[in-house]
């Protein structure tokens, strides 16, 4: 059955517009402390990965914050979702899926670009075999692609391409998504059962090393160096903790250039050695595929244009009105100890 990208995305934006005026009420502000006044927070893990918080507190970056481990996901609209909510303090989405949240009316603000496309690295290639005649836009249409979840960033970026190409919303229509874990994206591509798969930097390179696949496009070609997701706060335990994201945002700020300015080598050295320790029965196989941290910008610095694009792709398959948000009310840089350095775009 051909995907229906408008039904998908208005549905879900309906169901978290009824959900988050009532997640918001009454949720506490103030940070928990622990018994030598630290501020903990809770946030989840991602399995096979080593988050950048967590390297910032492996490297003694806070002065003032104690990470607390509350569990593991695989999905950023539920992690951020779990911050609206209160089950966490921070989170981390695609922007698009942090775009959707403010549009519903979830009091939450980005503090910090957490995963992008860089010079070094995409983030997800669009891959096909070697001898598929899929070779632009207009060849994607009647094909399967297999995607990690709808309404998030392969969709999305997807429909940007699309877009850019000159396919318009109704034929993209014609386009068949489905959903599949990215483990299981080479073998379902070498038979068959995906004409297309979009498929992360990591599992892209291993897929290619093995030879007979090639990318038609990346995130990277379409966008070149770009911040593609986020952290998240509520904006009432900003606005009650200034102390605490202070020092929260510098010390994932510095984890960032740590690793911006560090081998390849190093840095995965650095994630095996950090998973190794922390014992949550985790694959490492991703760790060795690490190319570059993929953030854009010096520290994580957040620029307005990498929200205004997922608006402007809402607008147009007709989720959001257009006016309906401002990309300046989705983040700050307030905290960020690198935004005098990263110029124009990244507002303060």
């Amino acid at each position: 059955m051909p995907a229906q990208p408008r039904s998908v995305f208005v549905v879900a934006f309906m169901l978290l517009a009824s959900a988050f005026p009532l997640a918001g009420c009454a949720i506490p502000t103030a940070a928990v402390r622990d018994g030598s006044g630290n501020a903990v927070i809770r946030y989840q893990g991602w399995p096979g990965t080593v988050l950048w918080q967590e390297l910032a507190e492996d490297l003694g970056y806070f002065n003032k914050v104690k990470l607390t481990w509350v569990g593991s996901t695989t999905s950023g609209p539920q992690d951020v979702q779990s911050v609206a909510t209160d089950q966490v303090d921070v989170g981390q989405a695609f922007d698009g899926a942090v775009v959707k949240l403010v549009a519903a009316k979830a009091k939450v603000e980005s503090v910090i670009t957490y995963y992008g496309a860089d010079e070094v690295s995409p983030n997800i290639g669009y891959a096909v075999l070697a001898d598929s005649p899929i070779h632009s836009a207009q060849d994607f249409l009647g094909k399967t692609i297999a995607l990690n979840t709808m309404g998030a960033h392969a969709e999305m970026v997807l429909r940007e391409y699309l877009s850019r190409q000159g396919v318009t919303e109704q034929q993209a229509s014609r386009v068949t998504e489905i959903v599949m874990p990215p483990v299981n994206m080479e073998k379902a591509l070498r038979n068959h059962q995906a004409d297309v798969v979009a498929i992360d930097r990591g599992w892209l390179l291993a897929a290619q090393q093995r030879g007979g696949i090639r990318a038609v496009f990346t995130d990277q070609s379409l966008f070149g160096p770009f911040g593609f997701g986020t952290q998240v706060f509520r904006k009432g335990y900003i606005q009650a903790n200034p102390d605490v994201l202070k020092d929260y945002v510098q010390g994932v700020s510095r984890a960032l250039v740590w690793a911006q300015s560090r081998s390849a080598e190093e840095v995965r050295a650095k994630f095996l050695d950090i998973m190794r320790r922390r014992h949550r029965a985790e694959s490492t196989e991703a760790v060795k595929y690490y190319l570059s941290s993929t953030v854009p910008a010096k520290g994580g610095v957040i620029r307005a244009q990498e929200f205004q694009v997922w608006i402007d792709r809402l607008v147009a398959n007709g989720t959001l009105a257009p006016g309906q948000v401002q990309a300046e009310d989705m983040f700050t840089n307030q905290f960020n100890p690198y935004t005098a350095e990263a110029g124009q775009g990244a507002k303060v």
